[in-house]
């Protein structure tokens, strides 16, 4: 499992190969947990989810959140 996490011009860039499901294992939380939080940091346009790419955007004070 391999999931690189690096800072993009204001933003965190989360990508891996892996499913959503060994995600979730790699970060020892439930899958349906995840993806409903992920779902609500999407919906509050703190996050961009695209494939197995996630990307954590910056407040607006610069730092990433």
């Amino acid at each position: 499992m391999s999931y690189e996490a690096k800072p993009v011009a204001q933003a965190l860039t989360i990508a891996g190969s892996d499913s959503g499901e060994q995600l979730a294992d790699y970060l020892s939380v439930d899958r349906s947990a995840l993806s409903n939080e992920l779902s609500k940091m999407q919906r509050e346009g703190l996050l961009t989810v695209t494939h197995n790419r996630f990307c954590l955007k910056a407040a607006q004070d610069g730092n990433v959140l």
